[in-house]
């Protein structure tokens, strides 16, 4: 007996009513619900595009992730990936105007279409979705996930529709080729991120230093992730994010939900907003204009002139590279709690006592290695004590512990 292997099925009809009234007949026949729907072809395969509520997502998708040791071959989902849909459902539940992009699904069972007859290669009709019929995921279970987690606190999203594309297939084979497909984008650098992100407050408060900072202001780099050698610009917007993470919270290395959860606290008023910053913009322009290096390209006039190398200065100097700015950016939120004379005094020492040449003893064994930059954290962290100690700040009681073991090797 030759094996029944599901499709999606088009019967044409002259009139778009017709075709309705002939999905509408055949639903009430067999308990089925009827959906409006785009046909369209890519390949060998048809493919039909609509948009579901919420709920009959959470309801009728099926989440069949692959455990951590499991067989692929026995699963339609890659392993989930829990900080992933967390972040999301905060996404869906904490914001009103959210996005949330389409998903991928396909089905084993038969579906019959009703269709406007046309010579175009995309066609409206209606399709008649059996009661019994799950779909399972080909792109998206951690949105699905999302849905289904947002739904228990924010009830109300469960009306709101998402877009679906459909496609009929059992073969478990051709599902993971097709997720495969799907996932050959190319990631959006963060500096994109950063300046498309209205909403997040870090985002806000870079774009924003970037402009009012005078020395950044026409210098940093927006879409790459690196600076280009023959480049005006001295940092990629990243990098500057990065700086001014480390300037607010001391640690820019954690996670991006501590990391966005943290900003949101301290920058969440508009107050906050403002005072944080005051204190970014005076560090930076304090350390400006006691710096020789950092005034000297500040002085040369419009950056679009191009008077200063800068890419020579940044293979000649730590501070004008990502990791220098990591450094300076965990510097000064050492002091940021000090008097104000303190911390104009320790700017000013750390710009003018500080030799940021890159073959500056400071740097040996740290964050330069045979004239490279190494940004790791333990790194870093060697080169933040020495720079405390010799300016003379305090340092915090882990730094102290760790500024111990070193002597005592």
């Amino acid at each position: 007996m030759t094996e029944m292997v599901p499709e999606l099925v088009q019967i044409e009809h002259t009139t778009y009513e017709q075709a309705f009234s002939a999905a509408a007949q055949e639903a009430s026949t067999t308990m089925a619900t009827i959906a409006p729907v785009i046909l369209y072809n890519q390949g060998n395969r048809s493919f039909i595009t609509t948009s579901f509520p919420m709920l009959y997502i959470d309801e009728r998708v099926r989440i069949d992730t692959l455990a951590r040791g499991g067989n692929a071959d026995e699963h339609y989902n890659r392993p989930l990936i829990p900080e992933h849909c967390r972040a999301i459902t905060e996404y869906l539940v904490t914001q009103d105007d959210y996005v949330l992009p389409p998903l991928s699904l396909c089905v084993e069972k038969m579906i019959r279409c009703h269709i406007l007859q046309s010579g175009s290669a995309v066609k409206m009709g209606v399709a008649v979705l059996p009661t019994s019929i799950l779909y399972n995921i080909t792109d998206g279970q951690h949105r699905c996930r999302a849905i289904h987690d947002a739904l228990t606190s924010k009830v109300n999203l469960g009306d709101d529709g998402i877009g679906v594309t459909i496609v009929v297939e059992h073969d478990l084979s051709k599902v993971h080729q097709i997720f495969y497909d799907c996932a050959q984008n190319r990631s959006i650098p963060q500096s994109l991120l950063t300046v498309y992100n209205g909403r997040d407050h870090l985002a806000r408060l870079v774009r924003d230093i970037c402009k009012e900072v005078p020395i950044f202001n026409g210098r940093i780099e927006q879409v790459s992730k690196t600076v280009g050698r023959s480049a005006i610009n001295i940092f990629t917007l990243n990098q500057l994010r990065t700086g001014v993470a480390e300037l607010l919270t001391g640690d820019s290395s954690q996670g991006n939900i501590s990391l966005k959860k943290e900003m949101t606290q301290r920058l969440g008023s508009d107050q906050a907003f403002l005072e944080h910053k005051k204190w970014v913009i005076d560090f930076f322009n304090g350390f400006t204009s006691a710096n020789r290096e950092w005034s000297h390209i500040l002085e040369s006039g419009e950056p679009a002139l191009g008077v200063v190398d800068t890419s020579e200065m940044r293979q000649r100097y730590v501070s004008f590279t990502g990791t220098g700015l990591i450094v300076l950016g965990r510097v000064g939120y050492s002091i940021r709690n000090l008097s104000q004379y303190e911390r104009e005094r320790l700017i000013d020492a750390l710009a003018k006592k500080i030799d940021w040449s890159r073959d500056s003893e400071i740097w040996r064994g740290s964050i330069v290695i045979d004239g490279k930059m190494n940004s790791q954290r333990a790194p870093v962290g060697i080169a933040v004590e020495r720079i405390k100690e010799q300016l003379g700040i305090v340092l915090s009681e882990t730094e102290q512990k760790r500024v111990s073991r070193r002597s005592a090797k």
